[in-house]
């Protein structure tokens, strides 16, 4: 029987002061801050306790992302000075990961801001029997990438942005990979926007996140905006 690929996980993460700014009309510095720590602690927590992730990196400059990293077993590449740009700071994290002394047989890139994630959600979107070159994505809600899964891990350049989704497919494309969509409900409900917050609060997931924008008085807030 083939022996199964090597998937390292990579997880890209700006600064806790930063998080969540498209939040800003609703949610409290304080409180965009407690939702960003919480979501990050649950991607960590959930690869993990994935079976098939041999191991996680997170992407970050702020020292309390890169603790809180290393609290779950995960490890830590900063993003190198000058170096601005989502794109830019994966490019030069995998880089860094192809070049040790283990490289992954794929990789996955996967935000830290879905609710609910679980291990289960991540292995059923790994998981296959695929196979390479393969390009798989389950894309957000508006056209985005919510998790990208590469096998090979430099298969295709990042091209993370505005409806990053059918730029990703655009490239598998372009080098000739199977390319696959595959929808996992747990890993769609992303929270960038107000609007997010309303569909994730209406559709009864969401665990732990619902629960401390509830705590937050969220529901209040969206009747008032209406």
């Amino acid at each position: 029987m083939a022996a199964l690929p090597a998937i390292d996980a990579l997880v890209p993460f700006k600064r806790f002061d930063q998080a969540k700014e498209r939040l800003a009309a609703l949610l409290s510095p304080p409180e965009r801050e407690a939702l960003a720590r919480l979501l990050l602690a649950e991607a960590l927590q959930a690869l993990a306790g994935t079976p098939s992730i041999r191991r996680t990196v997170l992407v970050t400059s702020d020292a309390g992302a890169a603790a809180l990293a290393g609290e779950h077993g995960a490890g830590t590449l900063p993003e190198p000075a000058g170096v601005r740009g989502l794109n830019p700071a994966l490019e030069a994290a995998r880089r860094a990961i192809l070049g040790g002394a283990e490289p992954p047989d794929a990789l996955l890139v996967l935000h830290a801001d879905i609710a609910g994630l679980d291990p289960a959600a991540i292995e059923e979107f790994v998981t296959d029997g695929a196979p390479a070159p393969l390009v798989r994505l389950c894309p957000a809600r508006d056209e985005g990438t919510n998790a990208l899964l590469l096998r090979p891990p430099d298969l295709i350049p990042f091209r993370y942005g505005p409806r990053s989704a059918p730029a990703h497919e655009a490239e598998a494309h372009t080098a000739g990979a199977r390319f696959e969509r595959r929808i996992v409900v747990a890993l769609r409900d992303d929270l960038d926007t107000p609007a997010d917050v309303e569909r994730l609060l209406r559709s009864g997931r969401g665990g732990a996140a619902a629960a401390l924008l509830r705590s937050f008085g969220v529901e209040r807030r969206l009747a008032h905006r209406l």
